[in-house]
């Protein structure tokens, strides 16, 4: 998927409700001008 704008994903590793694996594989699909994943070790959704 490419998108024209920039986007950030904030992702809790224990988060039950949004799959981290999915989340992951996702980001890596993304074409964007800039992106960044950030993933909260003890957190959940």
């Amino acid at each position: 998927m490419k998108i024209d704008f920039s986007d950030c994903f904030f992702v809790g590793k224990n988060d039950i409700e949004a799959s981290t694996k999915i989340t992951e594989a996702y980001f890596k699909e993304l074409e964007a001008p800039k992106k960044d994943l950030f993933l909260f070790e003890n957190s959940g959704h």
